[in-house]
């Protein structure tokens, strides 16, 4: 107040005003975006934890931690970037791509790393790689 006050035209006052309200706005901000890391990376953990179990949701996981799904998929994507089906889907493709160079089929990779089937597998794989599983394997 005393940096307000302390000015002897309203033009001053202003200019001073303006500038608290950009430092009280950038505070906002900047914490609105760090909120909560640590759920963040919880929640990041427990994916990867998880990623296998073919009922894991976006649901599920809000359970598990005692919020609302809605509230944790707006935070997750604010925190990430990315949506927790993308996460989930990208952790599970990870490992597969691992299995198929192992020489796992399609469709045991499918299940391992959480599908329910393998063409559900291959439908995810063909979104977020750009090829199927089988070309994949073929690459290698």
């Amino acid at each position: 107040m005393s940096r307000l006050f302390g000015r002897e035209s309203v033009p001053e006052m202003k200019s001073v005003m303006i500038d608290i309200l950009g430092q009280v706005c950038s505070y906002i901000d900047a914490n609105k975006k760090s909120h909560n890391t640590d759920l963040r990376d919880l929640v990041q953990e427990y994916i990867a934890e998880r990623y296998q179990d073919v009922n894991i949701s976006i649901s599920s996981v809000a359970e598990h931690f005692g919020l609302h799904s809605s509230y944790l998929s707006k935070f997750y994507k604010e925190q990430t970037g990315e949506s927790m089906l993308d996460a989930i889907n990208r952790t599970r493709l990870q490992k597969a791509k691992t299995l198929l160079s192992e020489s796992d089929s399609i469709g045991d990779a499918a299940v391992k790393v959480g599908f329910y089937n393998s063409n559900a597998f291959i439908r995810v794989f063909k979104k977020y790689e750009g090829i199927t599983p089988g070309q994949f394997k073929s690459t290698l």
